[in-house]
């Protein structure tokens, strides 16, 4: 299929607005959730864009699929520092609400005192694939 950024059609938001996106495990279709509390996906496939509730994703910035837990992995929205996780929603479903979350009890980070916070480091995670290790 023969397309460019050009021949795809607008999102129903400003792209500015997203606060949180991941890709689907199908390796074709991508969820944005919006500060206008408003999630889509956009199939890369099919080339469209369909709304799925007036919710948002539970992580900010990007979550990534694990597949040994069957979910997306992301930083918390709302609790700074904290991982978490949650099943892949459907993508051709309209939900009423986000999909459940779990959190990690451990804290991995938090903001430094008295230190402004256009001086605070950005956190992010990254995905590395599977890790496997052998003994010899």
């Amino acid at each position: 299929m023969k397309w460019s950024l050009a021949s795809l059609p607008s999102p129903p938001f400003n792209g500015r607005d997203i606060v949180a996106y991941a890709s689907h495990p199908d390796g074709h279709t991508i969820f944005m959730s919006t500060t206008r509390d408003c999630t889509h996906c956009f199939d890369t496939s099919e080339g469209v864009w369909r709304e799925l509730g007036d919710w948002v994703l539970p992580f900010q910035g990007q979550a990534y699929f694990d597949g040994e837990l069957d979910a997306w992995v992301g930083l918390h929205r709302r609790n700074e520092g904290y991982i978490c996780c949650c099943p892949v929603p459907s993508r051709s479903a309209v939900a009423a609400q986000p999909p459940e979350c779990k959190i990690l009890k451990e804290k991995l980070f938090r903001k430094e005192e008295g230190v402004p916070s256009h001086r605070q480091l950005r956190t992010t995670i990254n995905y590395i694939g599977g890790f496997a290790s052998s003994r010899a």
